[in-house]
């Protein structure tokens, strides 16, 4: 079970889209969701540590990997119903 409410004492929002991938290289997936007040954010997926988080109006699907070509590092990228 995920509880988000230690983050966002507003918690009426709900995850639409997640992905389980290691973006910052650790060696271990961090949680990445697509929320839908809260937007797209990225925790640690054993401490629940929130590593970042970006608004977006209501995320609904998000990926993570290695998508543009030429880049070294992960990307996330998220679409938005809006």
């Amino acid at each position: 079970m995920w509880n988000n409410y230690r983050y966002f004492d507003d918690n009426h929002d709900h995850m639409d889209a997640i992905e389980l991938f290691d973006i910052n290289g650790d060696g271990k997936p961090e949680l990445i969701t697509g929320q839908s007040d809260v937007g797209a954010s990225a925790c640690n997926a054993q401490t629940r540590e929130m590593l970042w988080r970006n608004m977006a109006d209501h995320t609904q699907q998000i990926a993570a990997g290695l998508i543009l070509n030429g880049m070294k590092t992960p990307q996330v990228v998220a679409n938005g119903r809006s």
